[in-house]
């Protein structure tokens, strides 16, 4: 299976819902945005950080899986255990931290790329988003990774003049 249907059946397990259209919904998306997202395998980042954020859902659980999910809903907690919702509880300000974390880098990301106009696509942004997450890179790192794209486009053209 792919990230992406990943993540949108851990979105309707948490809210309760059946279909890609009321997840689309949920995330602010148009339901044939969503779907053309998901034919590429492209994941929303923006939609699902901002979704996580209004739901008090960790991130962590709906890009990976990675226990413990939490949800306030009505004031009753749904979490793994009411053990591990004190211990996150505890732990909120390095979770908060970790999402601002997120969304600087995204904004960054964003950013920079303009700088460089390679003219990615959602999917080629999702996957430097990968390179970068997964890379834990710095500000810096990710200028260093954009003039790398940026040469290899520049060494590409200048050997495979368009015709």
């Amino acid at each position: 299976m792919s990230r992406i249907n990943d993540i949108l059946n851990r979105i309707k397990e948490i809210s309760g819902l059946r279909t890609d259209t009321d997840v689309a919904k949920k995330l602010g998306l148009k339901p044939n945005t969503l779907a053309e997202r998901k034919a590429r395998d492209s994941i929303p980042y923006e939609e699902i950080l901002q979704f996580c954020l209004q739901n008090e859902i960790y991130l962590d659980w709906v890009l990976t899986g990675t226990p413990p999910k939490l949800k306030v809903n009505s004031g009753n907690v749904v979490s793994e255990s009411p053990e591990k919702y004190e211990e996150k509880r505890l732990e909120s300000d390095p979770y908060n931290e970790k999402l601002g974390e997120l969304k600087h880098l995204i904004e960054t990301t964003k950013k920079i790329s303009q700088n460089y106009d390679l003219g990615l696509n959602d999917a080629m942004m999702t996957r430097v988003l990968d390179i970068i997450c997964v890379h834990n890179l710095s500000d810096d790192g990710i200028r260093d990774l954009f003039q790398l794209l940026s040469a290899v486009r520049d060494f590409y053209l200048t050997n495979h003049p368009a015709k």
